[in-house]
C-alpha cells in the first residue's frame, strides 16, 4: 500500500517536475513603444497569473519573447493594459499580431471594442489551429441550433457536432484539444438534458484527473459544483455548525457524501469554491473562510490544491479592507516626487482620471465641495494619465482646485494594481496606507457617507 501511495504522489507531481521547454513568440502590435507582457495562469480555479516575460514594442510595434514553460497552458499577451488570450505549448514557436482598437471617448470601458489576436503561424503540433477551428465549429453550431439544443432539448444534436469536429481536426491528434472538446461537449449535453447532471458528474469527474489548466473542464466544474452543498443532501444548519466548529469536524461531515469521499482531490476544490463564495457572502464570518483556506494551503496532500488555496487567499486579500494599498511614487505639477508614504498619518481619497470631459467637470465640482467640508481630515489626490495630465493641470489652474494632482507617467501598472477599469474612479485609504474601500463611490453617490464611516473606524 505504501508503494502505491508513493507512485500516486509522484504522478501528482509530474506536471511540476516535467522539464521546461523553450518557447519563442514574435509579434507585432499597432501600439509602438508599449509595455508588452506574457502572462500564464497558475491555475484556472483561482485565475491568478504569473508574468513570465516583459518587454516593450519598438517604434514599429514589434516585440518578441524567449522563455520556457513546462506544459500546455492558457496565457495572455498584455499590451499596456489590454489583453488577448492564447494557449501555448512547450517547445513551440508563434508568430502573432495583436490589434488594439482606438478608445472611443463616448463609450465606457465595458463598451469598447475588445483587442484581437491573429496567429499568423504556429509550430505547436497543430494545437492552435485545432483549438481555433473547434471553437469556431462549436460557436457556429450553437448559434444555428440554439433553439433545438436549449429549448427543444434535442441532445442527439451534440453527437452530430462531435462528428463535425472530428472531421475538421484531421488525422493529427492533439490531447489538449481532445480534452478541451470533450468537456465543451459535456457542457452542451448537460444544457440539452438538465436531468442528466448526475451522469455527467459520474462520467466526467468521478475518479477522473483534475485538469487545473483546461478551461472547458473548469467551466463545467463551476457550472456543476456551484451550490453543491446547498443542492445536495447537506443540511444547511448542520453544514454551518460543522464549518464554524472545527476543521476536522467539517471534513468528517461532508465526507458522508459518497462522491466526495471517493474524490478527495476534487472535494478540496469544491470546498475552496464554497469558501470563496462564503467569504464574500458572509462579511461577519470572513475569518472562518480564511482559516479554512489557510488549512488547505498548508495541509493538503495535493500540491496543486495547496497552490490554488494560496492563489485564492491572494485574490480575496487584494484591495480588501485594511490591507496595504499598492505603493506609488509619482511627480506632481511642480515636478516634485510624491509617495504614498507621505500620507501615512491620515486618510486619503485617490481619484484616477484619464481625460477631461463633462463627467469629470461635474465630479470635480462635487469633489471640490466635499474637500472643503473635510478640511484637513482627508487628503484628496488626483492621479491623471500621462496623456491627460497637461489638460488636468490647466483645469486645476482655471478652477483653483487646491489638492494634489499627480502624473501617472509610465507607471500604468498602478491602474492594474488598483483594479481601475473606468475613469473617474475612486479609492479610499485609511491611515498608514491601508485600504478603506476599493472601489469607492463617486462624489454624488454616497462618497461622503463612506469617507465618514471609514474615518470612524480608525
Amino acid at each position: 500500500m505504501r508503494d502505491k501511495r508513493a507512485v500516486f504522489a509522484l504522478l501528482l507531481l509530474l506536471p511540476i517536475l516535467s522539464p521546461s521547454q523553450n518557447l519563442k513568440i514574435v509579434g507585432k502590435t499597432n501600439k509602438p513603444n508599449a509595455l508588452v507582457r506574457l502572462l500564464t495562469y497558475n491555475d484556472l480555479f483561482a485565475k491568478e497569473q504569473t508574468v513570465i516575460g516583459e518587454t516593450c514594442s519598438d517604434f514599429s510595434g514589434n516585440f518578441s519573447f524567449n522563455t520556457v514553460i513546462q506544459h500546455d497552458t492558457p496565457a495572455q499577451i498584455a499590451v499596456d493594459l489590454d489583453r488577448v488570450d492564447l494557449v501555448l505549448k512547450p517547445g513551440s514557436f508563434y508568430d502573432i499580431d495583436v490589434f488594439i482598437p482606438a478608445r472611443k471617448t463616448d463609450l465606457s470601458f465595458f463598451e469598447q471594442e475588445p483587442p484581437s489576436l491573429m496567429i499568423n503561424s504556429a509550430k505547436d503540433n497543430d494545437m492552435s489551429r485545432q483549438l481555433i477551428a473547434s471553437e469556431a465549429i462549436v460557436n457556429d453550431f450553437v448559434y444555428e441550433y440554439a433553439d433545438e439544443i436549449f429549448r427543444a432539448k434535442k441532445s442527439y444534436l451534440i453527437d452530430t457536432l462531435a462528428r463535425e469536429i472530428v472531421r475538421a481536426m484531421g488525422d493529427r491528434k492533439n490531447d489538449f484539444v481532445d480534452t478541451y472538446v470533450r468537456y465543451k461537449l459535456a457542457a452542451l449535453r448537460m444544457a440539452s438534458s438538465p436531468g442528466n447532471t448526475a451522469r455527467i458528474i459520474t462520467e466526467y469527474f468521478d475518479s477522473q484527473p483534475v485538469l487545473y489548466l483546461q478551461s472547458s473542464y473548469v467551466d463545467l466544474f463551476n457550472e456543476i459544483f456551484d451550490g453543491y452543498f446547498s443542492s445536495r443532501k447537506f443540511n444547511s444548519h448542520e453544514l454551518m455548525e460543522a464549518l464554524c466548529s472545527d476543521y476536522e469536524d467539517f471534513w468528517s461531515y461532508i465526507m458522508k457524501d459518497v462522491f466526495l469521499s471517493r474524490n478527495t482531490q476534487l472535494a478540496e476544490l469544491i470546498v475552496l469554491k464554497y469558501l470563496n463564495q462564503f467569504y464574500y457572502g458572509n462579511p461577519n464570518q470572513k475569518r472562518v473562510a480564511l482559516d479554512f483556506m489557510n488549512r488547505i494551503k498548508s495541509g493538503s496532500e495535493y500540491p496543486q490544491n495547496r497552490a490554488v488555496a494560496s492563489d485564492m487567499l491572494t485574490r480575496v486579500g487584494r484591495l480588501s479592507y485594511d490591507t496595504h494599498a499598492p505603493d506609488f511614487s509619482l511627480k506632481d505639477r511642480n515636478g516634485d516626487t510624491v509617495r504614498l508614504s507621505d500620507y501615512r498619518d491620515g486618510m486619503v481619497l485617490l481619484q484616477f482620471v484619464d481625460r477631461v470631459s463633462d463627467m469629470t467637470d461635474y465630479e470635480f465640482s462635487k469633489l471640490n465641495e466635499l474637500q472643503k467640508q473635510w478640511n484637513d481630515t482627508v487628503s484628496v489626490v488626483t492621479i491623471a494619465t500621462r496623456e491627460s495630465f497637461d489638460d488636468f493641470v490647466e483645469l486645476f489652474e482655471n478652477q483653483k482646485y487646491n489638492w494634489k494632482l499627480l502624473n501617472l507617467g509610465d507607471d500604468i501598472l498602478l491602474l492594474e494594481e488598483y483594479n481601475i477599469r473606468t475613469c473617474p474612479d475612486y479609492v479610499i485609504l485609511k491611515s498608514e496606507g491601508r485600504i478603506g474601500m476599493a472601489p469607492a463611490a463617486a462624489p454624488d453617490r454616497y462618497l461622503d457617507y463612506h469617507v465618514r464611516r471609514i474615518y470612524g473606524y480608525k
